[in-house]
């Protein structure tokens, strides 16, 4: 019953999310894979209702049978179960993640069945009955293994299909959990060197474009707000993967628990055997096992949960940086005065380079105290108040290893100023009174820090073993010793990456701050200069106004005083017209006004076609106007080359 109401929970929502796409044509999904599938998925169904029909002939209590109920249910879950593959087949270009974890489960609850059929001998007894049970798991076998198959292209390519596209896109759940989709990229790595035409592309929803509209939907919401949010865009464009890496941290978390303490029941399993009643060995088989898998199980919900966690820094770093760059072409000129170049390349580089960098490890905030709780509750059980002579020595140690680090990093930083300044001029002062000496402390420190790290887990052993021994009745046993060793291990890392953690997170913050203070900030009006179509007229008798300037009355900023007051200005095509006038008279400003640069007062201004500008720069630059007569486009221009003199 297991596999069915799985497959009834998640496949409602599966064709839920199926029903708002369009189908394939019949040309892309007409194939093998998708007729053999359905052909087997029709054979079960008519082997449940053999199997059905068998167990009604022989059953003596028909309504009364838990049996018949579980067979109908089965049948109704294999209906179900085609349905469902004709949608994924011919909506979806993945397998289905919801038919492969059914098929899987089904494979395993049967799998147990038919191993207790044997055991009690019903292939002996009930031959129909078993035959055609076995006929049905090998059928679900089958499904499982042809669900696990990519599904086949078609010769003909749909129109956003790509030839080299990345084939995680096309990857199933469990390729996508083991990282099997980079198989044949570090198949080719090994056999030589990468270039960049080995590498697939990128995505869909990795690509900044797509990254870089999404972002922008959402803040061109948020500033309708009266207080707009650079953090609440961020978590309603990047969210979502994110709050799902939280899953896989909270499992990895549990599970790196899970241990120490079947490495507790291992050693009381193998102590049994110097007493009078030893245990079962299958227990000792069955603990390593279990060992085992929760070892796999934990490494790969851990890298899951840092796959999640790079891409969505990556991510928001894509979005960052290409907002920042639009935002800074449209910036006013009282904003422009406000955020000079330099800042505006730090938000690029510094500032997004932060919150990227933050989200491998902001998980840690509350990860970070969980592991601790569960640490110290695991110890206090097993060695009791003895353990906070070690927790003591841990807690001593955070002090110590960050003095160390920001030690290192001052030395590190004073190190590359001196290569810095024997690449500018080798003589011997720089290289052996300042180089080599700096290298002598930074290999000092670095051998305390490794010394530091080294001992801290022997002291905290030591000590906290040494109070068990002296206030605990109980003898220290090796079971004790290695379990407590094992948690502390655990302890120490949430204990020391903590600390670093909370102040990257207030670094970072700072930097969203920066950020959003410098998106909000004031744009340029896009409706100062209205842009029109250009029709193109042969008769030459006919003179259209290309630029058109009504009583137009400009300033750079809403405060400052009228920069140019009451011009009219036309300009028609065929016409060439040179502005001339002594320096500050207004030659710039008025084609800053003509390009939409400065803020209009009062007036009309109207351009028609294509534009390119020039801009003019201290005395050596000129500035200039080409209007384009060949396109018949509205959509403006502006060319930033500077001209030499």
């Amino acid at each position: 019953m297991v596999p069915n109401l799985f497959l009834l929970v998640t496949g409602i929502f599966r064709f839920w999310k199926l029903g708002k796409r369009d189908s394939f044509p019949a040309e892309i999904t007409s194939n093998w894979h998708y007729y053999l599938k359905m052909i087997l998925v029709s054979l079960l169904f008519l082997v449940n209702a053999s199997y059905l029909a068998i167990l009604l002939q022989e059953a003596s209590e028909r309504f009364h049978n838990i049996q018949v109920y579980a067979v109908v249910a089965n049948l109704m879950a294999t209906l179900f179960a085609l349905v469902l593959h004709h949608f994924e087949f011919t909506r979806s270009r993945l397998s289905s993640t919801v038919l492969l974890f059914y098929w899987l489960l089904v494979i395993i609850v049967d799998g147990v069945k038919l191993r207790t059929l044997i055991g009690l001998g019903h292939h002996n007894s009930e031959l129909g009955l078993f035959m055609t049970f076995t006929t049905s798991y090998i059928l679900s076998f089958c499904m499982f293994v042809l669900e696990s198959i990519s599904k086949p292209k078609s010769e003909y390519l749909l129109i956003d299909e790509d030839q080299n596209e990345c084939p995680e896109e096309t990857a199933n759940i469990f390729s996508r959990l083991t990282f099997h989709w980079m198989t044949p990229l570090m198949k080719l790595g090994y056999q030589k060197y990468l270039t960049m035409d080995d590498l697939w592309n990128l995505k869909c929803e990795d690509q900044s474009k797509i990254i870089s509209d999404s972002f922008q939907n959402n803040w061109q919401k948020e500033m309708q707000k009266p207080k707009p949010s650079l953090l609440r865009v961020l978590i309603a464009t990047f969210g979502s993967p994110f709050a799902f890496a939280a899953i896989f941290k909270g499992l990895q978390d549990a599970l790196q628990f899970t241990q120490p303490i079947l490495l507790r029941e291992l050693m009381k399993w193998v102590n049994s055997y110097s007493t009078d009643a030893p245990e079962p060995g299958y227990i000792g088989v069955f603990i390593a096992v279990a060992m085992l898998l929760t070892a796999l199980t934990q490494t790969m919900l851990l890298h899951q949960y840092f796959q999640l966690c790079f891409v969505t820094g990556m991510r928001i770093r894509a979005g960052l940086v290409t907002a920042i760059y639009r935002k800074a072409l449209v910036l006013s000129n009282a904003s422009r005065q406000q955020s000079t170049v330099g800042e505006i390349v730090n938000h690029m580089s510094v500032d997004a380079q932060r919150l990227m960098d933050l989200c491998t490890y902001f998980h840690i905030v509350w990860s970070g105290p969980f592991q601790i709780v569960l640490a110290l509750y695991f110890l206090h059980q097993t060695m009791g108040p003895s353990i906070w002579a070690g927790v003591a020595i841990l807690v001593l140690a955070i002090p110590i290893n960050t003095y160390l680090a920001k030690r290192m990093r001052t030395y590190q930083k004073i190190q590359m100023s001196n290569k810095d300044a024997r690449i500018k001029l080798m003589i011997s002062f720089i290289r052996n009174d300042l180089e080599l000496v700096m290298l002598r402390k930074i290999g000092v420190l670095s051998a305390i820090q490794n010394l530091t790290w080294a001992s801290i887990p022997f002291f905290v052993s030591l000590s906290s073993f040494a109070v068990y021994i002296a206030i605990s009745p109980e003898p220290l046993t090796s079971q004790v010793a290695f379990v407590a060793i094992s948690l502390f291990n655990l302890l120490q890392f949430p204990l020391t990456v903590f600390p670093n953690v909370i102040s990257s997170t207030i670094e970072a913050s700072v930097s969203l701050y920066r950020i959003e203070a410098f998106l909000v900030a004031e744009e340029l009006n896009p409706d100062a200069v209205k842009r029109e179509e250009y029709q193109a007229i042969t008769n030459d008798e006919n003179l259209v106004d290309l630029i058109e300037v009504k009583h137009g009355t400009f300033r750079w900023s809403k405060e400052s005083e009228f920069v140019l007051e009451d011009i009219n200005l036309t300009v028609k095509k065929g016409q060439l017209m040179a502005i001339v006038g002594r320096v500050g008279a207004g030659k710039s400003s008025l084609i800053s006004a003509l390009l939409g640069d400065m803020v209009k007062s009062n007036g009309d201004a109207i351009m028609r076609g294509n534009v390119a500008y020039v801009p003019q720069q201290a005395m050596n630059f000129v500035t200039c106007l080409s209007l384009d007569h060949e396109r018949n486009t509205s959509r403006q221009r502006r060319v930033w080359t500077p001209i030499r003199r």
